[in-house]
């Protein structure tokens, strides 16, 4: 019932903003994506469609930066949408590149190597059903092949997985599981 209130906000901010100019039907993907996500959100609201993009799951930050640093010509409004509470909110352009920059998971040494491997394993399982890295075809990587996942994400350019799988990868290479605990 929150998706549902927070997707009438969406459509009550497009109407009053009078956006999207072209690509009106944005808006009937974008309720078919809150709906595949158990998450926040950030919503740019664009002259030409709208951009969706889950929060904190390892999206490549672009999909929200390129809007702030290129000379796009277009009227964008980025929102903050809480689908648990069903609200959206009008945020600046600089809190909505600092929460897609926020890692999928956090990471740290007083964390166990299991804690750390199902962590890991955890947000690649959940990006690959979701299909969160591949625009058409999510890559056919095998969840515990963390080397490859770390090319991938080298050559398709997700500096936020790239950052976080070589943080995993080192606090694994130097944990000594006999000084960690399994609290994450």
């Amino acid at each position: 019932m929150s998706i549902q209130k927070a997707f009438s906000a969406m459509q009550l901010a497009a109407e009053k903003n009078n956006l999207p100019v072209v690509f009106k039907n944005d808006l009937e993907q974008d309720y078919r994506i809150l709906q595949n996500h158990n998450t926040d959100f950030i919503w740019l609201l664009r002259t030409g469609g709208t951009v969706l993009t889950p929060i904190g799951v390892g999206v490549e930050p672009v999909y929200i930066t390129y809007w702030k640093y290129q000379n796009h010509g277009q009227r964008v409004i980025p929102y903050l949408v809480n689908t648990k509470a069903g609200y959206i909110e009008k945020i600046a352009m600089e809190r909505a590149e600092k929460l897609i920059l926020q890692l999928p998971s956090q990471l740290n040494t007083f964390m166990s190597s299991d804690a750390i491997v199902q962590k890991v394993q955890s947000v690649l399982e959940e990006g690959k059903k979701k299909k969160i890295w591949g625009t058409f075809v999510s890559p056919d990587i095998e969840i515990s092949d963390w080397s490859e996942w770390l090319k991938f994400f080298i050559l398709s350019d997700n500096e936020l997985m790239k950052v976080y799988l070589q943080r995993a990868m080192h606090l694994l290479k130097n944990s000594k599981p006999e000084l960690h605990s399994d609290a994450a």
